[in-house]
């Protein structure tokens, strides 16, 4: 915790620069509807700055391809109009036998577009899955890390878009953990192991200096 007061602080400097308050808005799939996961975050930062307007919704077994096909998820964040999106998708996407980089690559092209559309100032920030297992394996699923490369390859050059590769700083660590962070899914976490998910990318958003300085 010394390391992440220590962050802050020097965040909290970036953050003093704005004139005004700024929405932060969480997208994603069930990890993000753990609630105890996407509050951490929320908290993490709010304590860093008071200012941030943080929010966040999530849908249960959502990928890229749901919210391209379901617009009221697009919607919410529209409605949101947020200064800063982070995005935390991938695992339903790569949770299958025959993932396909290549159409995965799609649906993250068109997800941007819609929200480059309606949100062309927003800050992107996409983080990536951690690794799991799928049902009835013994194997780590390396899916995960084909979904996570596939992201990092598309937001390579772009402006104002920013990944959070937790599979290659954190990928492990939940399945090394054990059932005191992992459900016995293999998949979904505890409610300890979504705290630490939340200080992981809290700490990683704070330490992101470019996220905050472009969003003066």
């Amino acid at each position: 915790m010394r390391g992440l007061r220590l962050a802050a602080t020097a965040f909290l400097l970036i953050s003093m620069a704005r004139a005004a308050a700024f929405s932060v808005f969480m997208t994603g799939d069930s990890h993000v509807s753990s609630r105890v996961y996407p509050e951490r975050v929320g908290d993490i930062l709010v304590d860093a700055d008071p200012e941030i307007e943080f929010d966040y919704h999530g849908k249960a077994g959502a990928g890229f391809y749901t919210f391209n096909d379901e617009s009221s998820l697009m919607r919410r964040i529209y409605a949101a109009e947020p200064d800063i999106l982070i995005v935390h998708l991938g695992t339903n996407d790569s949770y299958t036998r025959r993932f396909d980089s290549g159409k995965f690559t799609a649906d993250i092209y068109e997800f941007y577009r819609n929200v480059r559309e309606h949100c062309p100032e927003a800050q992107v920030v996409f983080v990536t899955p951690f690794y799991n297992k799928l049902k009835g394996s013994r194997e780590v699923n390396g899916n995960t890390r084909a979904c996570s490369d596939a992201i990092l390859e598309f937001a390579r050059g772009k402006e104002g878009v920013y990944v959070i590769d937790n599979n290659a700083d954190h990928g492990m660590d939940f399945l090394n953990g054990g059932h005191r962070l992992i459900n016995h899914d293999n998949v979904h976490l505890t409610p300890e192991g979504y705290k630490e998910l939340g200080d992981q990318v809290g700490q990683a958003l704070i330490d992101i200096e470019d996220l905050w300085t472009n969003s003066l």
